[in-house]
């Protein structure tokens, strides 16, 4: 009839229902958004955010771009899983007054992004600021930082930020040049 005439078929027995069911367009359905792919100048704003009077936000920004299952290692410690490297992340925000990250600079080629760079902070109830040069190697996958491993000399960081200290190292170096 006029059904067939357009084009429509209407189901008219049990085995015409399941016919019809089974080629019927699948509904479209809008799946969560996910954040755009890491890049190099996306990490270099999130570590250099921690400059703009915010640490907290600006480490729940640069965690986005971190796999769950990402592996973390520096001098002092190593992680894996998101939550242990968020828990790590924010125990050294609280310790760390004035939180400033400075890229000097970075580079990618394929899935792999080097960064160096200088962070300088005042730890706890310390006087005097800390700066540390160093860098950070980052692995990706599925658009994530799935490996950071930061490289930077921990003994030459805290000789440098004791005054004593300081001069005591200054002059073992020259010993030892």
């Amino acid at each position: 009839g006029a059904s067939r005439a357009l084009g429509c078929r209407f189901a008219a027995g049990p085995g015409d229902a399941h016919r019809a069911m089974r080629h019927r367009a699948p509904m479209p359905t809008t799946a969560p958004e996910s954040p755009p792919p890491v890049t190099l100048g996306r990490v270099r704003e999130a570590f250099e955010a921690f400059d703009q009077g915010d640490p907290r936000a600006a480490l729940e920004e640069l965690l986005r771009l971190y796999h769950p299952d990402v592996r973390f290692r520096d001098p002092l410690q190593e992680t894996h899983g998101l939550p242990a490297f968020r828990k790590a992340m924010i125990g050294f925000v609280r310790l760390a007054r004035g939180l400033r990250v400075e890229v000097e600079d970075g580079a990618r080629g394929g899935d792999t992004i080097f960064l160096r760079w200088t962070m300088r902070f005042r730890p706890g109830r310390a006087p005097a600021s800390v700066a540390i040069e160093g860098v950070s190697h980052l692995r990706l996958r599925d658009g994530l930082i799935v490996d950071h491993r930061d490289y930077w000399d921990l003994l030459e960081s805290l000789a440098e930020s004791v005054p004593l200290a300081a001069a005591a190292w200054r002059r073992l170096r020259g010993w030892l040049a």
